[in-house]
């Protein structure tokens, strides 16, 4: 092959997907609509929070419609104009540091945004990569080393995981992260076997197998991780899966439970987060799990968050979420 044609070749391959035109056809309300049916389908939106999920949700098209921002691909191609009008903030001070209380509401309607719009497209059939490339990019949440996600950050790592689930039920990546999210640790996830569901024809509770660290446990799956868990389960076993064979981690060299298949699990998660827009300085792929265990705390308690996070003490849960116990 000549240079000019490896050349040529290689343009045609760094090509990036452009938001798909059907995005600009698609209504507010119906872009609300296909949200709304993948939250039916999956329960993406944290339970806690689905009332204020809704609200933010209602709270973009309203504005939205104010500004005169009338399709789907609007929301990506003016949502610095819409972030500003939500939030009060500069347009040119989006994405700058921001007090966590000022930032804090920016990153929940950025993020309620995007997970529309991703939503929207997978409906017709477009791609997410363009959506999420396109979207506005901030800076940190916090000034915190780690610290749990956020409900919002959830919904958006939930939406993602869901369409990955639909294009394909064994999907490593939405597998593992939603694992994490019913409370195993990135490393536990390698682990992972038909044998560790309850019940592979009605998940309702997954194993984590501890580690050096962790104490094994058996967590409660919500409806996303029934929804999501259930079509890897019934995937699996509709090809003969054995009980005992690995379903989110392919090693080679490293054992599952390892360090190097720790972090082999980090960096799939790592790259989801960064994909949609997550990555952050004071969050890692862990900040999955600790939400997990603190919407436990926040639902129901010490005792059964301290349960749920395998820790020795619930004092060292405590620290681990709070890095100084609340009094």
């Amino acid at each position: 092959m000549s240079t000019t044609a490896t050349t040529k070749t290689r343009k045609t391959r760094s090509k990036k997907t452009p938001i798909s035109p059907a995005l600009r056809t698609m209504s507010l309300a119906d872009t609300l609509d296909a949200f709304a049916a993948l939250d039916n389908q999956f329960a993406v939106a944290p339970r806690p929070a689905r009332e204020r999920m809704s609200r933010l949700t209602a709270d973009v098209v309203t504005v939205a419609n104010q500004i005169g921002i009338d399709d789907a691909s609007g929301l990506l191609t003016h949502q610095k104009e819409l972030l500003a009008a939500l939030t009060g903030i500069g347009r040119d001070n989006l994405t700058t540091f921001l007090k966590s209380d000022i930032a804090g509401p920016l990153h929940e309607y950025r993020n309620v945004t995007v997970a529309m719009v991703a939503a929207a497209a997978a409906s017709i059939g477009a791609s997410t990569e363009p959506v999420y490339r396109s979207s506005v990019r901030l800076r940190a949440r916090t000034h915190q080393l780690q610290r749990p996600f956020t409900d919002d950050e959830i919904l958006l790592a939930r939406v993602q995981a869901a369409i990955e689930s639909l294009h394909n039920p064994d999907s490593q990546r939405a597998n593992i992260y939603t694992l994490t999210d019913a409370g195993l640790t990135p490393g536990e996830t390698t682990s992972f076997t038909l044998g560790d569901f309850d019940d592979v024809k009605d998940p309702a509770e997954v194993l984590a197998p501890g580690n050096g660290h962790l104490k094994c446990r058996l967590l409660p799956l919500d409806g996303f991780g029934q929804q999501l868990l259930f079509r890897c389960a019934t995937s699996a076993t509709i090809k003969g899966t054995a009980p005992t064979t690995l379903l989110t981690y392919t090693p080679r060299t490293n054992l599952p439970g390892t360090a190097a298949a720790s972090a082999s699990a980090q960096g799939v998660l790592d790259r989801m987060l960064s994909e949609v827009g997550l990555a952050n300085t004071d969050v890692t792929a862990s900040s999955i799990t600790l939400w997990r265990v603190h919407s436990t705390w926040a639902e129901h308690g010490t005792d059964i968050a301290w349960q749920v996070s395998g820790r020795s003490t619930p004092e060292q849960m405590l620290t681990m979420l709070f890095r100084t116990p609340p009094r």
